[in-house]
């Protein structure tokens, strides 16, 4: 162990400086110096650079280093990723960066279960895809909006589309399934209605706008659907509602018969209800011109 200047620290090698500051560093331990010793093999700093940012906000100007002997890459790397400990929380800049640092053309097992807390046989494939995302893609992967297995099925759709989302993400947030749904529907959409990338960009930025952006979506999507769906919700409520019968359409309206249900209390209760159905009955024909 020996007491090193920050800026002789601050010469030393930074190619292992791979992480996203994301542990907040209690400056308070800091500066009455409870920390790690800053591991150096040769002329690199092995890890701490977030420690050395927090010991130049404390105002401090040295710190302690312990010297390791020379080690490689692999020795180097692995070291690092066990002191910075985030197993399976690292962003995949982070893990791109890690990767290239070891240059490897096949990422050793025990880098990727330090990286991923498990093994992972099909990291060193999606990092190379997210690799050549294109740029607004990329971003909603980083920022958490989709997931890569999304972007990458929909990595042909115009790159606005993409924008639009970085830009409603704070208002309109929407799951992973829900993101990969309506890239889904979007990608329909495009290809039926033969629109230009200005067209559907602008329909994604409508349907954002949107109360519900995913029954908006539906809409477009589906507009056979929801008109039917319409329709028998518009009969449902005129002839069943406030009488404790409920009716069901067969799943999107593919079948020969519809279902009904109720429960009752006693005669009165029940003659009321078939009322009710009889009143249903008067309205067949509307309701399987649906199917």
């Amino acid at each position: 162990m020996e007491t090193c200047s920050l800026t002789e620290i601050k010469s030393l090698g930074t190619e292992l400086d791979l992480y996203e500051r994301k542990k907040r560093i209690d400056t308070g331990l800091v500066s009455r110096g409870l920390y790690l010793p800053l591991p150096v093999s040769g002329n690199v700093l092995i890890w701490g650079f977030a420690l050395i940012e927090a010991s130049e906000r404390c105002g401090i100007d040295s710190y302690i280093v312990s010297r390791l002997p020379e080690m490689d890459r692999h020795s180097m790397l692995t070291l690092s990723l066990r002191l910075e400990d985030r197993p399976g929380e690292y962003s995949w800049d982070e893990k791109l960066k890690i990767v290239s640092y070891a240059g490897w053309k096949t990422v050793p097992d025990d880098i990727i279960g330090l990286i991923q807390g498990r093994d992972d046989p099909s990291l060193e494939a999606r990092l190379r895809a997210y690799e050549r995302l294109p740029g607004p893609v990329k971003e909603c992967v980083r920022l958490r909006y989709c997931d890569i297995k999304t972007a990458v099925a929909n990595a042909g759709l115009p790159e606005g589309i993409f924008s639009v989302l970085l830009e409603k993400k704070d208002k309109k947030r929407l799951s992973f399934s829900d993101t990969r749904i309506l890239l889904e529907w979007v990608s329909d959409i495009m290809k039926r209605d033969k629109l230009p990338e200005s067209g559907i960009v602008k329909l994604v930025e409508e349907i954002l706008l949107e109360a519900d952006p995913m029954a908006a979506a539906a809409r477009k999507r589906f507009p056979l659907l929801t008109h039917l769906n319409g329709r028998f919700e518009r009969i449902s409520k005129e002839v069943l509602a406030g009488t404790g019968v409920t009716m069901k359409a067969p799943p999107y309206f593919e079948g020969g018969s519809f279902s009904i249900s109720f429960s009752f209390s006693g005669k009165r209760n029940l003659l009321k209800k078939i009322a009710a159905i009889e009143r249903l009955g008067e309205r067949t024909d509307e309701l399987f011109e649906l199917l």
